[in-house]
C-alpha cells in the first residue's frame, strides 16, 4: 500500500514539475507515449529495451527539444532514466561523455580504449567514446569544454551522448525530483551548443 501511496504522490509532483518547466520554456507538456526502441546506456551493457516517453516537447533556438523518460530493464532489474534532447544533424558522427567512477576506472586497467582531448583534467572527469575521435577532438574546443565542466554535474552519474539525430543528457531517476527537473534546464543550452559544434565539426 505504502508503494502505491508514493507512486501517485510520486507522479502528481512529477506533473506538476514538468507544467511548470513548460510554461517557463514556452513547451508544450504532452506526456504521451513513445516509440519503443533498443538503447545501448554504455558500453559495459547489453543492448536493453526501453519504453520512451515523451514528457515535454517543442522548439527553443530554432531546434526540437524534447524532455522525456524511459525505463530499461537487464533480466529481473529495471531502471528509470531521465533525458533532455536537442535535435541534432551530424552524419553518421555519435559519442558520448560519461562522468568516470571505479567501474570505468576499473575497465580502463583491463585494457578498455577510449577517446582522449588532451586536456588532463578533462579526460580524468570523462569515459569518452566518439565513433570518429578526431571529429570529437576538433568539436570540444577549450570553451566547450569549459561549458561542460562549469554545468555542475559532479556525482550526477549523468552522461552526454550524440546518437540518432539527437544531442541527449542522460541522468538516472525521474522528474519527480525537483533538482533533476532544474539540472536538465540549466544543460539546455550546453546540449544546444554541443549540437551546433557537431554539426560543424561533422562537415
Amino acid at each position: 500500500m505504502a508503494a502505491i501511496v508514493s507512486a501517485i504522490v510520486g507522479g502528481r509532483r512529477k506533473r506538476r514539475n514538468l507544467q511548470a518547466l513548460a510554461q517557463r520554456l514556452g513547451l508544450d507538456y504532452v506526456m504521451d507515449d513513445g516509440p519503443k526502441f533498443s538503447f545501448t546506456l554504455d558500453v559495459a551493457t547489453s543492448e536493453r529495451d526501453a519504453t520512451r516517453k515523451v514528457c515535454v516537447e517543442g522548439t527553443i533556438r530554432g531546434r526540437r527539444v524534447e524532455f522525456s523518460e524511459f525505463t530499461t530493464s537487464a533480466g529481473r532489474s529495471s531502471q528509470r532514466w531521465t533525458e533532455v534532447a536537442v535535435a541534432a544533424v551530424a552524419g553518421d558522427f555519435e559519442f558520448s561523455l560519461q562522468q568516470e567512477g571505479l567501474g570505468w576506472k576499473l575497465m580502463r586497467w583491463l585494457g578498455d580504449e577510449e577517446v582522449t582531448i588532451g586536456d588532463r583534467e578533462f579526460d580524468a572527469q570523462w569515459h569518452i567514446k566518439a565513433s570518429s575521435p578526431d571529429t570529437l577532438q576538433a568539436m570540444l574546443l577549450p570553451e566547450l569544454r569549459g561549458k561542460i565542466t562549469a554545468a555542475g554535474l559532479s556525482g550526477t552519474q549523468g552522461h552526454f551522448m550524440l546518437f540518432d539525430g539527437w544531442m541527449r543528457y542522460i541522468e538516472r531517476g525521474g522528474f519527480e525530483d525537483p533538482s533533476r527537473v532544474a539540472r536538465g534546464e540549466r544543460v539546455l543550452g550546453l546540449l544546444s551548443d554541443l549540437a551546433v559544434a557537431a554539426e560543424v565539426a561533422a562537415k
